[in-house]
């Protein structure tokens, strides 16, 4: 039973199985105080999820009753997406992949356009899934993974405008802020104990974000210096609607010329450029592009 009082348009909920198959969802509520109730027969002992959105991040009073008994009651804290489990929902690893990750997310209307990675410490892709969302839905998966220190989880949002919300579980701990709502084309979690890449004194971190597009191999960029030297590159692209990122120490204040070619303008979706791990540029759609940064006046 859900006992919830609706205050904004902005929620949404849904109960699911464990491979995400609707079995009740909510009506299209608009704003009011008045609690409302739902219920629905089960299966016994069924494992089911349930997920509450709410993109506006402020929450909703709301309470959950499985089996006559209360097991969970929000009085009105903030979320963005809260997940629930009820029923027989233990899950087992084999001895080789001793790692459960938990992965809930809640679509917007425009599910076609979310896609995610998750990479393990050395950015090599352990799984990932298109743009096969339904809208306005909520998923739940489970990863059993190997043992790494460290894994991130990269949400990509081909608009760039975001909106699916989403939690992460890490053998049943929640990861950083419960949930959250994705803001941005690109953006990251790390999960575990993720070291940052340092660089010596003098140096700062430069990286680069893509995501391919329908003809990657028509994509190149390159990142010189003041008098024309290499300092690094990426190129021969092959796999389509795959995210790259790529990394390089490079002095402080050095002038740097940066250059992205798209010969069919197909090759790329999705490219950002970091300092320090701070965002000085984003593109969603344009990747012809020259950017220069630090001392370039000639002398």
């Amino acid at each position: 039973i859900l006992e919830l009082k609706n205050e904004n348009e902005e929620t949404a909920w849904e109960l699911i199985d464990s491979n995400s198959n609707t079995l009740m969802d909510g009506p299209s509520l608009s704003t009011s105080l008045d609690t409302q109730l739902f219920a629905v027969c089960l299966q016994a002992d069924k494992c089911v999820h349930f997920g509450i959105s709410d993109k506006f991040g402020n929450g909703v009073p709301y309470s959950v009753t499985y089996k006559d008994a209360l097991i969970h009651k929000n009085n009105n804290e903030g979320f963005y997406l809260e997940s629930i489990k009820m029923g027989n929902c233990a899950t087992s690893c084999p001895s080789s992949y001793t790692l459960s990750i938990e992965l809930n997310f809640y679509t917007d209307v425009y599910a076609d356009e979310f896609s995610w990675v998750l990479l393990d410490a050395s950015d090599t892709i352990l799984h990932e899934v298109g743009s096969n969302y339904v809208t306005n839905k909520f998923y739940y998966s489970h990863y059993c993974l190997p043992v790494d220190h460290c894994l991130t989880a990269v949400f990509l949002d081909s608009w760039g405008d975001g909106g699916t919300t989403y939690s992460v579980e890490w053998d049943g701990q929640h990861i950083g802020n419960t949930s959250g709502i994705q803001k941005d084309s690109i953006e990251k979690i790390r999960i575990g104990e993720c070291n940052t890449t340092s660089c010596s004194e003098g140096f700062f971190l430069w990286e680069i974000e893509l995501v391919t597009k329908a003809l990657p191999s028509h994509l190149s960029w390159t990142l010189h210096d003041r008098n024309g030297n290499m300092l690094t590159e990426g190129s021969n692209y092959t796999k389509s609607n795959r995210y790259h990122h790529s990394q390089k120490c490079v002095r402080v204040n050095e002038c740097l010329k940066f250059s992205m070619q798209d010969s069919m303008e197909e090759g790329g979706q999705i490219f950002a450029i970091t300092f320090d791990g701070n965002v000085t540029k984003r593109e969603d759609n344009k990747f012809n592009s020259n950017l220069t940064w630090g001392d370039c006046i000639e002398e």
